[in-house]
């Protein structure tokens, strides 16, 4: 088995982006504010221009994640439109069978290699707490900030704050 790759995303890979999305939401529903349904109802044009908002010029990202060149995971790097110094991580996802392989590490790595590029001091993102994904947060080094929200749409479950200090 090869290393994971890790890249930007292209802007020509419009069908990759859907693909992975699709396939995080159907996946672990649990854990994206987004639904499958709503996703599924996006327009060719929507993911078109979702693709163009997270590839250049556009300062943010989408990184992917390939193993024996098949795409397997995605995570999402962002401005944090509350804090001029701010980044944030969000949509992390590793396909099921690629889990357990440091894909899931190497893929917010590269979301915290876009924020130092971008000259942001630190990264914060929302997370479920008690799961996977705030396990391997605590492991690449975020912290809690101690805000917490209801999760979107589900007045009923609370999802947490995390963040990184970058260098």
């Amino acid at each position: 088995m090869q290393r994971p790759e890790v890249r930007p995303l292209r802007a020509e890979e419009v069908q990759l982006l859907r693909a992975l999305r699709l396939a995080a939401l159907e996946d672990s529903p649990e854990q994206f504010g987004e639904t499958l349904t709503f996703a599924l109802a996006r327009s060719d044009e929507e993911w078109h221009q979702m693709v163009a908002n997270f590839t250049p010029p556009s300062p943010q990202a989408v990184y992917v994640a390939l193993l024996d060149a098949r795409a397997v995971g995605l995570v999402f790097a962002t401005d944090d439109l509350a804090d001029d110094y701010g980044g944030r991580v969000g949509g992390l996802w590793v396909a099921p069978q690629a889990r357990g392989k440091g894909i899931g590490e190497a893929l917010v790595r590269a979301g915290l290699s876009w924020a130092r590029g971008a000259n942001k001091l630190r990264v914060r993102l929302w997370v479920v707490p008690d799961t996977f994904g705030e396990r391997l947060y605590r492991r690449v080094g975020f912290f809690s900030t101690g805000n917490q929200k209801c999760f979107p749409g589900d007045e009923s479950r609370r999802i947490e704050e995390f963040q990184y200090e970058l260098e």
